[in-house]
């Protein structure tokens, strides 16, 4: 089981054409992001993931080894957790 990660309350995202900006809206930090990043931030969004689900999701719709992205995904996800962008939910899938 592995911890379930979800899009802190007060970030908005916003699609852009080089990815997306994420935007705390209490202190009007701007975050530039990547298709990627915008694209984990966006499933956080929906509903609160594990790692192991946005690594598969992304290995199926990108063409990147298992390996890099399971690498840039922990190290995304530890970059927004710091950042208050995503929050840790309650449960464990």
């Amino acid at each position: 089981m592995e911890n379930l990660f979800s899009l802190n309350t007060g970030i908005i995202l916003r699609k852009e054409k080089f990815g997306g900006l994420a935007v705390k809206s209490s202190t009007i930090d701007v975050y530039i992001l990547n298709n990627i990043g915008y694209e984990i931030l966006q499933l956080c969004k929906e509903q609160a993931q594990n790692i192991r689900t946005i690594i598969n999701s992304l290995v199926q719709k990108y063409n990147v080894s298992l390996e890099t992205v399971t690498l840039d995904v922990r190290e995304f996800i530890d970059h927004a957790f710091q950042n208050n962008l995503l929050k840790e939910s309650g449960g464990k899938q």
